[in-house]
């Protein structure tokens, strides 16, 4: 009964220690096995040193508590996800639970009631027994009219009566009913509940429920004694002596339910017992009957394909009736699902609290285009679209050793190449440095590569980078594969000398034409490895003017660089003479990658950020940049969070920086961060051109430029234009896929595209365009010659003739010559 659930969800594991406590001054044995030197417990007993015969949870006076705490425990785990009744209903023993969720009694109260009926119930001789039977209430009260010793227990539906008494009575009823044509069916009990037999209890009981608080109900509860709404009288201890012996009248609470208009039902329980007897009350088709919790030899009541909804029965004894509710967290999630489709609001922060979960982000607009092939990994598919027998090597089915690095490939000659195929879609964090709405890969990834590099090379808890040069920002666009190729080649020194180079994803080209983004030297430091401690202290006194994060931020976007959730890892910040200190943190998101990294780019990019703040002749419509790093030491991987020391001791533009724990001891150094002033705009027009770049300046100025150009120009820079427009329409960087004749719709412009394009167009001719000119003049040839004859200036006679002579004859022989 909810074993997986005490294991693992916490809230429902914290309401059963808490009943368990309270029952330590009523019960010999604990409930859950937490007691030395008495292990075993009621509810989940440890096998291995049980030494009792008879399981504890056969008695009544230990299953009546154990039952309560369960059920008191799944409706708290409910109430955290969100989960709160309009209307309690329980049943005999369940009402007590029910008042405790409605705030008749405390918890403790509660508890200690039941267990008190539980024990005096106990005590009483045994002999009884229940039988019930598939009769109207009407027909067996005068069936047992005759026999005083049996009494009403339960009204569970208008075909359904339990009779409970003396065991010779209750067996002569039976044989009577069953030869009157009437069904019944023996209950396995220890006592006859609800019967005269439970009267020699009441007294004692009465004695104990008047030592008890009673309030009354936050929360509606329909009476087990009267069947309606329970009135002020519930909240007495009389109520609840009366409950003992009254027959438990379920059917007429399920009658006031359903003319109260309820249709959702979910049942507290370790069984789905009141849902079967609950539908029984009500017309058919109605209400959505969901369980807690189900052991596996017992059926859904509805098919799989309408979970939750009234309909066909399971058939018995089919196994896929079960299979998919093996276990309590299956069940009840399956029931939290169909109460969300119900309407029913969930609390998903209460739901996840407990646990460590990873925020997804999900687009919160439409339309949000992107491809989809084969799922193929990325360096798989390269290599497979350029190996010649089109097969992959095994070495190179391994995972990339490192995230920016990649994998080494197999070359001839001594040098070391790594290689990397960079995409949005894999490292999403990257997503989260812009510059003015461009993804800009961060200069700390240099380092992160080549450390990365060099750890690959040395193996020494110690590395250190040197002399590192980075040539040149890179723009990372969102639907292109980037190839980042890291050349190692050994120097005469010990050390190594690396290289980094990007290029389009070799899908995208023919021949690939390779930038140097950044090099410089790496080499095993062979420093002892004593721990250098920094006196934190020391810098937070001299660093005493506190920075607002939120006023940090906000300066670089006012500048175009746009941090977002990845790259805003300062936490904290104070600014002194010439040095800052931050506490700086992977941000939550990034906090599972921490160990595939050595310095994570994202934690490394909030330290330089400090920087900002100690140069002392800012000029405040310029942007810094790094260009260059004398040398970067590292001693120990990164944690997640670190102190940040940031300094410019002599020149303006170069600082020094250290990263500590939170004792001191020094993580990691760097020296000689060389930056330079530039603008945004500067900057970004001198990264690596993308079609994007290319596109929009050109649409800026089109009309002009045709305005401007001879009349023998004019066709082919509309051309271009229209060819550039459509590549980057359809994500392409080479123009020439282009092809004049061939279709666009068959080179995978799709309806939406079509409008895009349209859009496109309209801005850069700055005039409109019909809805359907994509549709109307599908190729790229009949694009242009419509723009070029109705839209643009272009000479006309001039047109005609590229028309009819696609060769370079320049003659002109116009039609009859």
């Amino acid at each position: 009964m909810g074993r997986q659930l005490y294991e693992t969800a916490p809230v429902f594991r914290e309401a059963i220690d808490q009943c368990d406590t309270i029952l330590r001054s009523e019960w010999e044995h604990p409930l859950v096995g937490s007691w030395l030197p008495k292990p075993n417990g009621v509810l989940y007993p440890q096998a291995e040193k049980a030494n009792i015969q008879t399981p504890l949870l056969n008695q009544t006076a230990y299953t009546q508590p154990a039952l309560f705490a369960i059920e008191y425990a799944l409706a708290k785990l409910w109430e955290s996800w969100g989960i709160e009744p309009d209307l309690v209903l329980g049943h005999s023993l369940g009402e007590y639970v029910a008042a405790t969720v409605a705030g008749v009694f405390s918890l403790e109260d509660g508890l200690k009631l039941i267990a008190t009926r539980g024990r005096l119930m106990q005590q009483l001789p045994a002999g009884g027994e229940m039988v019930s039977v598939m009769a109207a209430e009407s027909q067996v009260r005068q069936l047992i009219a005759s026999s005083p010793g049996i009494a009403i227990a339960a009204i569970n539906g208008p075909e359904s009566t339990v009779i409970s008494g003396e065991s010779v009575a209750v067996r002569a009823m039976q044989c009577q009913l069953e030869l009157a044509g009437i069904k019944t069916k023996q209950l396995q009990v220890s006592h006859a509940f609800h019967s005269p037999l439970m009267e020699p209890m009441l007294a004692e009981f009465e004695a104990v429920a008047n030592q008890f608080t009673y309030n009354q109900p936050q929360t509606q509860i329909i009476s087990n004694v009267t069947g309606t709404i329970g009135d002020r009288s519930i909240a007495t201890a009389q109520y609840w002596v009366n409950h003992v012996r009254q027959p438990v009248r379920f059917a007429q609470g399920m009658a006031a339910l359903d003319k109260l208009g309820y249709q959702t039902f979910l049942e507290i329980g370790p069984k789905p017992i009141l849902l079967g007897m609950a539908r029984q009350c009500l017309p058919e088709k109605t209400g959505v009957w969901l369980p807690s919790l189900r052991p596996s030899l017992i059926p859904l009541p509805t098919p799989l394909s309408q979970a939750g909804a009234v309909g066909i029965p399971f058939e018995r004894g089919k196994p896929d009736d079960t299979e998919l509710f093996s276990s309590d967290w299956q069940q009840m999630l399956s029931s939290l699902g169909q109460l969300y489709l119900q309407g029913v609001k969930i609390d998903w922060i209460g739901f996840d609290r407990n646990y460590t979960r990873q925020k997804v982000a999900l687009p919160t607009y439409p339309f949000q285009r992107q491809r989809y092939w084969v799922d193929v990994n990325e360096y798989q598919k390269n290599v497979i679209l350029h190996s010649p027998a089109k097969t992959l090597p095994q070495q190179q089915l391994k995972k990339d050793i490192h995230p920016l690095l990649g994998n080494r490939i197999n070359i001839a000659g001594k040098q070391l190449v790594f290689e990397k195929f960079l995409g949005l879609e894999s490292l999403t964090y990257l997503r989260h440095q812009k510059i003015f709405d461009q993804v800009l890969f961060p200069a700390t990834g240099y380092l992160e590569v080549a450390i990365a590099a060099a750890k690959y090379l040395f193996n020494t808890p110690q590395v250190a980078v040197e002399d590192i040069v980075i040539s040149r920002g890179l723009v990372l666009p969102e639907t292109e594969v980037k190839t980042i190729q890291t050349v190692v080649n050994k120097n005469q020194n010990n050390s190594y000398k690396f290289e980094i180079f990007t290029t389009q994803s070799p899908g995208n080209q023919d021949t690939p034409q390779w930038i140097l983004q950044a090099e410089g030297k790496i080499y095993a430091d062979k420093a002892e490895n004593i721990q250098t401690t920094i006196d934190l202290e020391k810098y937070q006194s001299e660093c005493t003017q506190a920075i607002e994060i939120l006023q940090h931020y906000q300066q670089f976007q006012e500048k175009g660089i746009h941090y977002e959730s990845s790259f805003q890892g300062v936490k904290q910040l104070w600014k002194g003479q010439g040095k800052a200190i931050a506490e700086i943190a992977l941000p939550k998101e990034l906090i599972a990658q921490a160990t595939d990294y050595y310095i994570h780019p994202a934690l490394l990019d909030a330290a330089w950020q400090i920087i900002l703040h100690i140069i002392t002749k800012i000029e405040t419509d310029k942007i810094y940049i790094p260009v260059s790093i004398g040398k970067l030491k590292l001693y120990s991987a990164l944690r997640t969070k670190v102190w940040a020391i940031a300094e410019i001791p002599e020149t303006n533009l170069i600082a020094n920086i250290k990263l500590v724990d939170n004792q001191g001891i020094l993580l990691t150094e760097i020296y000689g961060l060389k930056l330079i002033a530039t603008t945004a705009s500067s900057l970004l027009s001198s990264l690596q051109a993308d079609i994007s770049q290319l596109t929009s300046t050109q649409e800026s100025a089109l009309i002009e430029q045709l305005e401007a150009a001879p009349i023998s120009e004019r066709l082919d820079l509309l051309t271009t234009h229209i060819r550039l427009a459509i590549a980057k329409t359809l994500g392409w960087i080479d123009i020439e896929k282009t092809v004049m004749q061939q279709p666009l719709f068959d080179l995978g412009l799709d309806s939406l595209m079509a409008v895009e394009l349209r859009n496109s167009l309209e801005s850069s001719l700055q005039t409109s365009l019909r809805s359907t000119l994509l549709f109307d003049y599908p190729t790229v040839e009949a694009l242009v010659e419509y723009l070029a004859n109705d839209i643009v200036i272009v000479d006309a006679q001039y047109y005609l003739r590229r028309l009819y002579f696609r060769t370079p004859c320049e003659t002109f022989i116009s039609s009859g010559s």
